[in-house]
């Protein structure tokens, strides 16, 4: 798996870029890494649709898997 880490500053849309070459170099699946606060702005069609996995991670440095689930609520990993 591609996993690309973004900041708060990062550029998202570049990430998702980042993500469809990891793709095209030969990763089964890719996945963007961020903050829990970053990812209340991303819109989620382009993950759903492309497969992309969305991890955010929270104060607690605790992961959530935010796409990619077989549920509508994020999961906690």
């Amino acid at each position: 798996m591609g996993l690309e880490l973004k900041t708060p500053r990062d550029d998202v849309t570049r990430g998702i870029g980042q993500l469809t070459e990891a793709l095209a170099y030969g990763y089964d699946r890719a996945a963007l890494v961020t903050t829990l606060h970053k990812t209340k702005d991303i819109d989620r069609v382009v993950f759903d649709k492309f497969g992309f996995l969305l991890f955010a991670i929270d104060s607690k440095a605790e992961v959530h898997q935010v796409t990619g689930n077989t549920s509508a609520e994020s999961s906690r990993l």
